[in-house]
């Protein structure tokens, strides 16, 4: 979560990095390496994902950029992420969309950009 090389390319774009309390992350890890690695979700384990994506939007974040394609893909799979205005959205309990940004895909239409220009 912390990897230099994250840090610095957003650094460089004059973004301000926003991590999960050390103990946010080694839940975050938990979930990824235990029940989202197994495919064994419980209602719990999404609801701690979500209270650290809120923790993070409560702390300032004005997006999160997940780097992490597994929980891309259950908050896609949980129907958690939701399209508007062409910009990908956390479903949140409370109502308040959080900004999503999935790396891997973000990526991936780069890629394509680029070779098909």
């Amino acid at each position: 979560m912390n990897a230099p090389y994250f840090e610095e390319g957003l650094k460089e774009k004059g973004l301000n990095i926003i991590l999960p309390s050390e103990e946010s992350q080694d839940k975050l890890n938990d979930i990824i390496y235990g029940p989202l690695i197994k495919d064994e979700m419980t209602e719990e384990d999404s609801a701690a994902l979500l209270d650290i994506l809120y923790e993070l939007k409560e702390a300032g974040a004005d997006a999160i950029v997940s780097s992490c394609r597994l929980i891309s893909v259950y908050l896609e799979k949980a129907d958690l992420v939701g399209i508007y205005d062409d910009k990908e959205f956390v479903e949140p309990s409370n109502n308040q969309p959080v900004p999503w940004i999935d790396s891997t895909k973000s990526v991936a239409n780069k890629a394509v950009n680029i070779i098909s220009s």
